[in-house]
């Protein structure tokens, strides 16, 4: 069963988050901020995270910095910013970072699916 780390301040949306990943199959782990999901991405069991942008604490670019200064796991980046465009292409932009997978632009309100499309590129 693949573990996914969910790192979000919205305990709402973390919460239908996992109860939607787990009917799906996935085991999941939670952080409420920044600072606590960068530590806790480093745990080796973790297939990949999901890490909302926009946070109080720290931001999820700089949660992003400090799992990628120890870690290469996979981490979808979640912004509650509308797209510049729409369709497919504007929900999912695939992009490497330390060659390893960063995927941003999947919108906060995205449809379940979307996400599971998303976790699917990461071959789970």
């Amino acid at each position: 069963m693949p573990k996914v780390l969910l790192i979000d301040d919205d305990a709402a949306l973390t919460g239908m988050l996992a109860e939607f990943l787990q009917g799906e199959g996935f085991e999941i782990a939670t952080a409420f901020n920044g600072r606590e999901g960068a530590e806790a991405a480093l745990d080796p069991a973790l297939d990949a995270v999901i890490l909302d942008v926009m946070m109080p604490d720290i931001s999820g670019h700089e949660a992003l910095q400090r799992i990628r200064a120890q870690s290469s796991v996979p981490v979808i980046m979640l912004t509650a910013k509308a797209p510049k465009t729409s369709g497919p292409a504007a929900e999912t932009v695939l992009k490497f970072r330390n060659r390893q997978p960063y995927i941003r632009g999947c919108p906060a309100e995205f449809h379940g699916k979307s996400l599971l499309n998303l976790l699917s590129t990461l071959r789970l």
